[in-house]
């Protein structure tokens, strides 16, 4: 419909003229075409959001090394960030890694049944500090 053909005002004085044109329904592949470009985009959402970039956005960064014992062998225990919700465990062989840990001076903690050491460690956003190998040193209990 070009300019002179639009309706003016006068037209509509008395409320919606009737002859306007129906609503055009969708198709059903229009529906599916819609529903799968609304999960595509959910699912890069969900990608971002556990990306590097996303940490960089959000101010986070992930840590990781290996813990040992007062012997030398690996120490399998949890690893808190204090502060914070963030837990992990270290594998078999010692190793740990935890993601989304805030930017800044934080504090890890090393901890078995009894007890906990704490170390302090810098984060940056969107990197991965390398802690290398933490000891875990038991002390005497009663």
């Amino acid at each position: 419909m070009n300019f002179e053909q639009s309706p003016s005002l006068k037209d509509f004085q008395n409320g919606l003229r009737e002859d306007l044109p129906p609503k055009k329904r969708l198709t059903p592949q229009q529906t599916i075409i819609g529903i799968l470009l609304i999960i595509v985009l959910l699912l890069a959402a969900l990608v971002w959001v556990r990306s590097d970039s996303a940490q960089l956005v959000r101010g986070a960064g992930s840590v990781k090394g290996f813990v040992v014992d007062d012997r030398g062998q690996p120490f399998q225990g949890e690893i808190y960030i204090l502060g914070t919700e963030i837990v992990g465990v270290t594998d078999s062989n010692g190793f740990f890694q935890v993601q989304g840990v805030p930017a800044g001076k934080q504090y890890l903690i090393v901890a078995d049944q009894r007890i906990g050491h704490e170390f302090q460690i810098a984060v940056l956003p969107g990197e991965i500090l390398d802690v290398g190998t933490l000891r875990f040193v038991s002390t005497a209990t009663p």
